[in-house]
């Protein structure tokens, strides 16, 4: 998997989002890394940070589409994708922040996430 091999290369490790102390959780915002997306079938995959753990999300075809309406067949994911990183990165973090995490650690952004 791609994930794994980013990691490896980079020294990273993929863990859970959650800290707890003293029985508060505590979440913090997620940082951008300079990882380059790719796409799924499922949308584009992308990874930010959260401190030194890499952090996987996924933004769907639906969202992607929802982002900016263009006629069908034009448009490729990944350049919409680009176009809109910096609303897609800061939905990320709002959902991180906010607790809206998979089970496996990964955040996955809807038609209508904000």
């Amino acid at each position: 998997m791609i994930v794994s091999h980013l990691n490896s290369a980079l020294g990273l490790a993929v863990r859970s989002t959650q800290s707890r102390k003293r029985g508060w959780e505590i979440r913090v915002a997620l940082s951008p890394v300079a990882l380059p997306p790719h796409k799924t079938v499922r949308g584009v995959q992308f990874a930010m940070l959260d401190g030194t753990a890499l952090v996987i999300i996924l933004v769907s075809q639906a969202a992607l589409l929802a982002i900016e309406r263009s006629p069908a067949g034009t448009g490729d994911y990944l350049t919409r994708f680009q176009k809109h990183r910096s609303a897609f990165e800061e939905i990320a973090s709002n959902k991180h922040t906010r607790g809206q995490i998979e089970e496996n650690g990964s955040i996955i952004i809807q038609q209508g996430d904000r």
